[in-house]
């Protein structure tokens, strides 16, 4: 969207993925131009008190729609499978409260409560159903509550699959950053490949302690070879 085309990720070696734009014109953006682009990109909103951090328009920018057709290949196999965010009444509450209808939010509470057997994709289909049913009778009189029922799927698909901005980081041009390679005080930064991100693994890469040990191990054995 910005025409920035040298980009480099660097995973951070605790929890995040940095993402260096090395264009000169970027490097050269005043802190109000950093703040709007990354309010155009920072789509959930809210800390951990809040239930419902995305909220979206009936017409859904081009920016938005691109991250769904993406977000939607992915959705079912990390969110639904790998994660099993409906799996117990302690996850699926808190996907339950995104949705603006109390009458839903309870049906589906006392369906999944009485049938523990239903995976998350299940689930995940009952809820859009509902959703979906909901907006169909909410559209006969066309109101605010049946756009909220209509976008309310894709926003919580959004809020547990959109990446998550560390705005700070990004707005202020003082605000440091571990380049790649450097030492924090127990990792180091990674480069990585965003085309073979699947296959990097967070837990096998160099730690201080790592890249301290194989240094003494090589200089005990320089010492070894000239004794």
């Amino acid at each position: 969207d910005f025409g920035f085309k040298h980009l480099l990720w660097v995973y951070s070696g605790r929890r995040g993925v940095h993402c260096w734009v090395c264009d000169e014109n970027a490097r050269k953006l005043s802190n109000e131009n950093r703040s709007a682009i990354v309010s155009y990109l920072a789509l959930i909103k809210g800390g951990a008190q809040v239930n419902k951090k995305v909220h979206l328009n009936k017409a859904l920018h081009p920016s938005i729609r691109r991250s769904l057709n993406i977000i939607e290949d992915y959705f079912e196999d990390i969110v639904l499978k790998d994660q099993d965010v409906l799996g117990s009444e302690e996850n699926w509450s808190k996907v339950l409260n995104c949705i603006p209808d109390d009458e839903i939010i309870k049906k589906l509470t006392n369906k999944w409560n009485s049938s523990q057997s239903k995976s998350s994709v299940q689930k995940w289909e009952e809820l859009v159903n509902e959703l979906e049913n909901a907006a169909n009778v909410s559209g006969k009189k066309f109101s605010k509550k049946t756009e909220q029922l209509q976008s309310c799927k894709f926003e919580i698909m959004i809020q547990y699959t959109y990446p998550r901005i560390d705005e700070a980081v990004s707005k202020h041009i003082n605000h440091l950053l571990k380049g790649p390679f450097c030492a924090h005080p127990k990792t180091v930064c990674v480069p990585i490949q965003p085309e073979d991100c699947e296959n990097f693994d967070p837990f096998n890469v160099p730690t201080v302690a790592s890249v301290y040990n194989e240094l003494n191990q090589y200089i005990e054995g320089e010492r070894k070879v000239h004794s």
